[in-house]
């Protein structure tokens, strides 16, 4: 018994070693990648001072949508919190347990991030409340859910 702690101590010791290896050479190589970058844009800004603009542009572009992204996203975790919590209570108050009330949540949210990541990279539409705009499409996809559930209920009686 004794032997077995002793080996999996160690594989967990060299698993950690390793690991922070990995992480090691990570960080090294974006640095080097983030070396590369800044030269390269240095070499830009010297030769042609207008494509240098525009590249500056793109980046504050994306940065922007993917702080949008972000601040979507924290409206969308509000309402798997809601959701699950409704999932439980449907499934215990009708009298059928279901057997995992995360899949519903975790299929209102993938579909909920293809509407938002649609609009806010491919249309380029302007969010005021993004927290507000990922409740409310969550809100929507989990009603378009519920329609088609009660509709699929209704045909099969």
């Amino acid at each position: 018994m004794l032997f077995v702690i002793i080996v999996l101590i160690i594989i967990i010791g060299l698993f950690i070693v390793n690991t922070n290896k990995k992480r090691k050479e990570r960080i090294e190589s974006f640095q080097e990648k983030k070396l590369k970058e800044k030269i390269k844009k240095e070499k830009i800004k010297e030769e042609n001072p207008e494509e240098f603009e525009r590249i500056l542009e793109k980046e504050s572009e994306s940065k922007r949508k993917n702080k949008l992204w972000k601040d979507t996203r924290v409206g969308l975790f509000i309402f798997m919190g809601i959701h699950s919590i409704i999932e439980v209570v449907f499934s215990e108050g009708v009298g059928t347990s279901q057997p995992n009330p995360g899949i519903p949540v975790g299929f209102n949210y993938v579909i909920s991030t293809y509407f938002i990541k649609k609009n806010i990279f491919k249309k380029n539409k302007i969010i005021d409340n993004p927290l507000m705009y990922g409740i409310g499409i969550s809100l929507i996809v989990f009603c378009f859910r519920l329609l088609l559930g009660v509709l699929f209920h209704l045909s099969t009686n």
